[in-house]
């Protein structure tokens, strides 16, 4: 690079710097007077907070199980969190139960199981001589319980008592929440090729510095570190002047800010100067 002096600077964005809207603003002081030409991302670290039952985001809420009863709608909410398979089994099994008490014949829940071995779901239904049809509807569904556990179609389940057989659900099973997230910005992607207008951001054109992969299990500390200087750093022609920095954590399919209140990022810039 032409540059002829670097700085490294070191940012910790937590609850002290953050916004109402869940982003962090760092004030820069003296170095807004400064020419810079190139800005690379050296680090970023966090710890994975990310559930993969969510509630409390709209964009992204995928906490309800879909189901029909006889031809009625009978949906249930779980808690948001980080469940394993045996976990939300358990608490889709107490929904379940709970709205089959309500009949006049409450049909039973006699299996919802996890085969580790396919990676599916089978569950099995007693009508009890209600003749009552149950279906698992999961079909549009792609924000649901439904989808995770592997339900992707309408299944319509055999519950007729004393012939009632097992049915397993058409996909395999995916807990593994969050895959990615993108560290923006727009202060530093701004003339750069990362940069988008407000009116422009859509899919990929989101300001994003770096898309950092969730590589670390629920709870575990996410610890991305550059190999490949070209691929990290934006570059700027002419060179520009930063004024206070707003970063933020941020969905990479839906552009939402996340929430990372409970976490703190931690980043090690690279800021080549002109």
């Amino acid at each position: 690079m032409s540059s002829t002096t670097t700085q490294t600077l070191s940012i910790v964005c937590d609850n002290s710097i953050k916004t109402s809207d869940n982003q962090y603003k760092l004030s820069i002081g003296n170095l807004a007077s400064r020419s810079v030409q190139s800005i690379t991302l050296k680090s970023c670290n966090f710890k994975n907070i990310f559930y993969n039952v969510i509630s409390s985001n709209s964009k992204l809420k995928n906490n309800t199980f879909h189901s029909h009863l006889d031809g009625v709608e009978e949906n249930f909410d779980i808690p948001e969190g980080f469940y394993n398979i045996n976990e939300l089994l358990d608490a889709v099994s107490v929904g379940i139960s709970s709205f089959f008490l309500t009949q006049p014949i409450p049909p039973t829940l006699v299996d919802l199981s996890y085969n580790s071995i396919t990676g599916k779901v089978s569950i099995e239904v007693d009508d009890n001589g209600s003749a009552v049809i149950y279906e698992i509807r999961g079909l549009d569904k792609p924000n649901s319980i439904n989808f995770l556990l592997g339900n992707t179609v309408n299944l319509a389940l055999n519950s007729v008592s004393g012939s009632q057989t097992p049915s397993v659900f058409d996909s395999i099973v995916n807990l593994s929440g969050q895959q990615c997230v993108n560290l923006v910005c727009e202060q530093i992607s701004k003339n750069s090729g990362a940069y988008a207008s407000s009116s422009q951001l859509n899919g990929n054109l989101n300001n994003s510095i770096r898309n950092i992969p969730v590589n670390a299990a629920f709870g575990n500390t996410i610890q991305y570190a550059s190999f490949d200087t070209d691929a990290d750093s934006l570059n700027y022609s002419p060179s520009i002047n930063l004024s206070d920095l707003v970063f933020s954590i941020v969905d990479t399919a839906t552009n939402t800010i996340l929430d990372m209140s409970a976490t703190t990022v931690c980043l090690e810039l690279i800021l080549y100067f002109s």
